[in-house]
Order: C-alpha cells, then structure tokens, then sequence
C-alpha cells in the first residue's frame, strides 16, 4: 500500500535550533507511524553548512525527501514575497511529479503556500499557526503601525490569518489562552477544528539519566562551577526576553547567595552579553557565556541550580509556548518566569515546577527567591510526571497523528 504524502512546509530551516527541537522530531515520529514526507524549509547560509550533515544523517533510510531553499532576509518584506513565491512554485513542480494528499504548514507564510495548494490541488491544509505571528510583529517592535508600508502589511497578515483559520482542516495553535482568545474573534464560526500542542521536548535527550557524569564534571571544571550557585538562561537574548530586568533579578539572587554565578547558554555574541552585564553593575567573574549544540544544552542545565527567563507579556505573548519551558522541566531545574504568556502559569503551578512572578520589581524578585526552595513551589518528581504526561515528544506525535488520521485519507 501507498504511504499518504504529506509536504511539510517550515520557514524556520531545519538546521536552525528550532528546526531541530520543533520540527524533525515530530515528522520522524509521524514517519514511522506510516507517513512519507516531503520537507521544504528555508535556511540560513551559516546554520546551512555547519548544521546540514546532522539533518541528513537523521533522515538517512526514512521516507523522507528534505528540499532546502535559501532563507532571504535583505530588503524584508520583499525578501519575504519572494520566498513565499519560491515556495509556490515549488509545490507546483511537486505535486506535478510526485503527488501530496496534505500540506502541514509551521506558521504564516508557509500557510500562505498551503491556503493555495488547497485552492488549486484541493490538498488537505493543516495550519500550524504557532503563535499570532502578525501581532508579534507589532509586539516586538519589527514593524510600526505607524508607517503606512507596515500599516498595509500588518492588514494583509491579518486578512492571511483570517482566510487561513477559516479553510483550515486543521488549527494547531499552542496554547488554551489563544483559543479561547481566537473564540472571541467575530468571524470564528466555531466549525473550525482546533488541537492545542504546546512546544513539547524530547526526554530521552533532555534526561537526567542519560547525562553522563564524566562529561558532565569536565564542563563544570572548564567553567569553574565549582562551589558556585548557577542561574542559568538558555536562549537568544533579544526581541521578547527582558535581560535587563533578568539582570536586575541575578542581582537580588546574588544578595542571598554571594557564590551565584549567571550561566547564559546562548547563541548571541558574548560582548552583547557581557555589555548588558556591566550597565547592571554585574562584573565579570559571575558571568558564564557558551555557545551549544543541541546535544549539549542537557548539560549545561544539568550544570544550574534554577533556570530564569522573562518575556514582555505582551498581547501576542498569549498564544506563545517557551520551548525552553519543556526542556527546563525536563532536566529537573526549578524555573523562575513571569506571569501573561501563554498557559506558562498554570503549568509551572500545576507542575510544582518553579515559581512565577507577578511583577518585575525588587518585592517580587524578593518574594520569588523566598518561594523557590519552599517545596510547594518545587517537586521535581510531580515537575518531570508532567513533562512525560503534556510535554514529552511522544505525546505530540500522538496529538498530529490524530489529525493526520483524520483528514489525511
């Protein structure tokens, strides 16, 4: 019998980090449940050649046929159309030779290349909305409303999203908060099938018992960890993640605990970090920057004693699933986050997984540092039950394959 042809379509390359935390581990795990795919994304030159090798060695002997394009960025918005034009044309070819039932589509503009491939081949369209991607714009201040371009390309993402949503077979989006937020848009019918996946890990490499202790003694002695308390965050630095006030927190934290020492696990330039640092009066000794491969970063948080992140809690920020979330749970570190982004509250709550600030001011930061050892606010055992119950890569896999069961026939 025919393995059902599904084209995946991700605008984040497969050799980003994302790309290998987000979008090979599922269609692997939807490969052996019977799929073949075909996977169009769109790569960075850098994360291309260094990363490309480890992609293809993961699909080696899998129904899966991997076509990188050339990720545009100069000349935005332009570079963006011409991209989303590549991607059509694309799919065309594709189709002509080799025919797809369903096309899975990871955010808006591979959405754009789906809404059409349902239009003119009639193929299933799955999208994948991941957050609300044209508000994020505005949010993280890429584009302003108050210049009449961004003004018009803001309304058109927003009518994209709304024919999107409305001839979708299928919504994923990534948490409770924005559905019921998209509820309360007029023109959903409520006929529209929704699934919420939250950004979920893979346990088998985010896994205490499979940290080895030998490689695991060498980095803390090349870092010097030794007798050091270590506050880590994992992740870029820019856009959405406040690490002036993370910085402000390291201070408070470092009132408490004189030996603290701030682990940034992060691909950003280590003078940017360090620049930061030193506007917050932190010096230089307590302050750690490595850069990781994917197979690395179980490590470094094996290293940390609690994990910090802050993101603007902003509008946008309600359909957002921080993939570090499920990687922090996952490796048994409390965290300490910030309240209005997506459903991270109530799952750090409900997981007695860390604690969540309600404000980013000196109290709170004073409050947080007195509740992280209370066990109320920390059970590792009751954290890591839910990562393997909401958050593990086998409980996604099964959440798309139910979608793919029903409308990939």
């Amino acid at each position: 019998m025919n393995k059902k042809h599904v084209l995946y379509i991700t605008y984040d390359g497969l050799t980003d980090f994302l790309g290998q935390s987000q979008v090979l581990p599922y269609i692997l795990g939807l490969e052996e449940q019977g799929y073949r795919f075909s996977i169009l994304s769109f790569e960075k030159p850098e994360k291309f050649s260094s990363n490309k090798a480890i992609i293809e060695g993961l699909i080696q002997q899998r129904n899966i046929r991997w076509y990188p394009k050339k990720y545009h960025k100069r000349f935005s918005i332009l570079a963006t159309l011409w991209d989303t034009l590549i991607g059509v044309m694309f799919l065309i070819r594709l189709q002509s030779r080799d025919k797809f039932q369903g096309v899975h589509c990871r955010s808006y503009i591979p959405a754009i290349m789906g809404l059409i491939s349902k239009k003119i081949f009639k193929t299933k369209f799955i999208f994948d909305m991941r957050g609300f991607w044209a508000d994020e714009r505005i949010d993280g201040g890429l584009w302003n409303l108050q210049h009449p371009v961004y003004k018009m390309v803001y309304s058109f993402f927003k009518w994209i999203e709304k024919k999107c949503l409305l001839n979708a077979d299928y919504v994923v989006t990534l948490t409770a908060e924005s559905y019921r937020e998209m509820q309360q848009w007029k023109y959903m019918t409520g006929t529209v099938p929704f699934k919420i996946i939250p950004c979920c890990v893979d346990t088998e490499l985010f896994s205490l018992k499979n940290v080895l202790p030998d490689i695991l003694l060498d980095k803390r002695k090349a870092l010097q960890l030794e007798g050091r308390t270590v506050v880590n965050y994992l992740g870029s630095i820019g856009t959405w993640y406040m690490i002036d006030e993370m910085f402000e927190f390291f201070k408070c934290f470092k009132e408490q605990y004189a030996n603290a020492v701030f682990l940034f696990v992060t691909p950003e330039p280590e003078q940017d970090v360090l620049k930061i640092a030193a506007r917050h009066g932190v010096q230089v000794g307590d302050i750690r920057i490595v850069k990781a491969q994917r197979m690395e970063v179980p490590y470094y948080l094996a290293l940390s004693d609690y994990a910090l992140f802050f993101i603007k809690p902003t509008y946008s920020k309600k359909s957002s699933s921080p993939t570090k979330l499920a990687e922090i749970m996952a490796m048994g570190v409390p965290v300490v986050c910030n309240t209005n982004v997506g459903d991270v509250e109530a799952q750090v709550n409900t997981a007695k997984a860390g604690v969540v600030i309600k404000s980013f001011e000196r109290q709170s930061y004073a409050n947080a540092l007195q509740e992280i050892n209370n066990k109320d606010a920390f059970q590792k055992e009751t954290a890591l039950s839910y990562v393997n119950q909401h958050f593990s890569l086998a409980t996604g896999v099964s959440l798309y394959s139910e979608i793919y069961s029903e409308i990939i026939l």
